[in-house]
């Protein structure tokens, strides 16, 4: 009795996914530093900020904080909410 044995070789080109797999890696490369540097400036301008307004006097801050949302509400809310905000 003879047997016959069959092989099937498949072959599959990884290249492709080599290739997605390393640009994959250097985009999460990017990402991070790019994160990395955003959270650096972030933090760098807050402590910034921090030492300004520990350095002012209780009545500095609040027309600080007048003057800021005199510039920033009107363009985010509307002209008529900027209006309602008067200095203390």
């Amino acid at each position: 009795m003879l047997t016959h044995c069959v092989y099937l070789s498949v072959i599959h080109d990884v290249n492709k996914r080599v290739h997605a797999e390393n640009a994959l890696r250097k985009s999460e490369c990017r990402n991070q530093e790019f994160a990395s540097d955003v959270t650096h400036k972030l933090w760098t301008s807050l402590a910034v900020l921090q030492t300004q307004l520990g350095n002012m006097d209780e009545t500095e801050r609040e027309a600080a904080a007048c003057r800021t949302c005199r510039r920033y509400i009107p363009t985010a809310c509307g002209d008529e909410l900027g209006e309602t905000i008067s200095d203390p």
